[in-house]
């Protein structure tokens, strides 16, 4: 069978549904091809960017954005109280999860991150994921002080996401308290 010359349209459209045939199956994407023609009559890439959209959305709600990225104007005290309450009990309990909490928070400012204004923080746990994976922390075959474990190659990796997620949710926790500020909310109290 004789190969279809593809033209620059055709190269377009597989570019815009790159992301889906790189992730679903040959046969469920064909399928959710044929669906979206056959059944929505619309293009894939409009269905997709859709559902990543409305996906997007959900999760930005969940965390708190929705409120972060709004306008003041059009945001509710309490939908910002309640999202900032829900963050602080988030990072709170981020920080127990952290074994190495103490030492990786020592090492985030040293290396330029800003525990203030999240300045540099991108930066700042890009070189701490880099130290921590060349050991140059702790000495292999010690044992860590907090934790009690013998350090082996990897040792701070797990704490080191859960610590990247708790820098994160630090940040949002900021912008939320600043964003009641400029509402003017006090909500020391309730800490």
């Amino acid at each position: 069978m004789a190969q279809a010359e593809v033209t620059p349209v055709d190269s377009e459209r597989k570019l815009s549904v790159h992301a889906a045939t790189v992730v679903a199956e040959d046969a469920v994407y064909e399928e959710f091809k044929y669906y979206c023609k056959q059944v929505l009559h619309r293009p894939v890439k409009v269905i997709l960017n859709e559902m990543m959209q409305e996906r997007l959305n959900q999760w930005k709600k969940s965390q708190g954005m929705d409120v972060l990225d709004s306008p003041l104007k059009s945001v509710g005290i309490e939908e910002v109280k309640a999202a900032f309450f829900n963050v602080d009990k988030q990072w709170r309990t981020a920080r127990k999860d952290i074994k190495h909490i103490d030492l990786l928070a020592k090492i985030f400012v040293e290396l330029g991150g800003d525990s203030k204004r999240f300045s540099n923080t991108k930066v700042s746990l890009d070189k701490m994921f880099e130290k921590t994976h060349t050991n140059t922390i702790l000495t292999v075959g010690e044992k860590c002080e907090a934790c009690g474990l013998v350090v082996e190659a990897g040792h701070f990796d797990s704490d080191m996401f859960r610590f990247e997620d708790y820098i994160v949710l630090r940040e949002k926790h900021q912008r939320l308290k600043e964003k009641l500020y400029e509402l003017r909310v006090d909500v020391s109290n309730n800490q």
